[in-house]
Order: C-alpha cells, then sequence, then structure tokens
C-alpha cells in the first residue's frame, strides 16, 4: 500500500494536470467545423427540437450518435442559451478528465503484478497517467466539443471495469454490467468504431490470454 501522502497527493497531481491541460483557455481555439455542427443541434434541442432525434438547422441529424449533443444542451439547459465556446466545451473537458482517470485505473489493474510494484504500489500506473494528462493529443482533442472524446473516454471506462471485473475475488459480475453500460455510452457517442480501434485489440492481447491461459 502506498504512503498515506501518496493517497491524496496522487490524485491532487493529475487533477492539476488536468486542470491546465484541459480547462484553462478552453474557450480560446476557434470553433472548428465538427464543433459547430454539434453546437448548433445541441442549441435547437434546447429551444424546443427533439432530444431522440437530433436536428440542425432544421434538418434530420442523424449522421452522429446524440450523447455528445445531449451534454452540451444539457450545460445550456444550467446555464443559459450562450454563445461562448468555453462553456460549450465543458462536457469535452470533463468526458477527458474522466478518460485520465479511467486510464489511471485500467494501468493499475494491468501492472498490478509487474516488477517494481511491490516496492512502489501504484507508481507505474500513476507516472503513465500523468503522460497521457500532459500528452499533446489530449490536450488538443480533449479540449475540441464533438465526438471523438466522449467515445474513447467511456470505451477506456469500459475496458478499466472490464479488468476490474477479470481479476475481482469473486464473480465479479458488478463490474461486468458496469462495463457493458459504459460501452454503450460509447456507442452513443460514435458508433461501433471505438469497438473495432480499442475494445477487440484489447481481448485479443488481454482477454483471451486470460481467458485460456498456455497449458
Amino acid at each position: 500500500m502506498p504512503p498515506v501522502p501518496a493517497l491524496w497527493l496522487r490524485p491532487a497531481t493529475v487533477l492539476l494536470v488536468c486542470f491546465f491541460s484541459c480547462f484553462v483557455h478552453l474557450g480560446a481555439p476557434e470553433v472548428n467545423l465538427m464543433e459547430a455542427r454539434n453546437f448548433t443541434a445541441a442549441r435547437e434541442m434546447v429551444g424546443g427540437g427533439s432530444w431522440l432525434i437530433p436536428t440542425m438547422n432544421g434538418a434530420l441529424r442523424v449522421a452522429k450518435p446524440p450523447l455528445p449533443t445531449w451534454a452540451v444542451a444539457t450545460v445550456e439547459l444550467l446555464t443559459g442559451p450562450t454563445q461562448n465556446p468555453g462553456i460549450l466545451r465543458l462536457p469535452a473537458a470533463l468526458m477527458t478528465t474522466l478518460l485520465v482517470f479511467f486510464f489511471w485505473g485500467l494501468v493499475r489493474e494491468l501492472f498490478r503484478e509487474a516488477p517494481g510494484e511491490a516496492e512502489a504500489p501504484g507508481r507505474t500506473a500513476w507516472l503513465a497517467t500523468l503522460v497521457l494528462a500532459s500528452s499533446l493529443l489530449v490536450v488538443t482533442v480533449g479540449r475540441e466539443g464533438h465526438w471523438d472524446i466522449f467515445a474513447n473516454s467511456l470505451l477506456v471506462g469500459a475496458l478499466w471495469a472490464l479488468a476490474r471485473g477479470w481479476f475481482a475475488a469473486g464473480p465479479g459480475w458488478g463490474w461486468f454490467a458496469l462495463s457493458g453500460l459504459l460501452l454503450g455510452g460509447s456507442m452513443l457517442s460514435k458508433g461501433p468504431v471505438t469497438l473495432y480501434a480499442m475494445l477487440l485489440p484489447f481481448l485479443a492481447s488481454f482477454g483471451v490470454p486470460r481467458l485460456f491461459p498456455a497449458r
């Protein structure tokens, strides 16, 4: 078990890095095309449009799943109609922070028996999380209010819950159920793309060896 200060110091450090990576000057970059489509659909939802079937400029918007648009529309319900991109990007920034913590939990599960964990429990996962939180891709994509960060964050959460279920001392059905819910949220954000890009490679590299260990 890590020393007591590490129990709060490590999460505080990760949160601080996420704050500077995801929230500082959140409204500074110009709104790109994909963001504009998402924000417009969310604005029409709040203005009396359908929450089940989004529209954009009055036309049906079924090319993308609705979860990220629901998130932006919820922010507009709480703050009132706004053109401030910093406010409209808050769901993406929060989802990026959630991605970082999901990743932290996943790495802790995968490296729980790695060399060096006995001497410094959780240090590998913590350092890997700091690298992710400060990486260029997270700083850029994580500050854009469209679909990718929602799908990736929830899929990483599904992998974390799946790993927790595999490593659980008991049956672990609750973790598997949580993994399924997060997987469904990922599909509501981007469709089945992340299943092919992340879930199947994870199952092939981690799940299959655990289900069918070498004899």
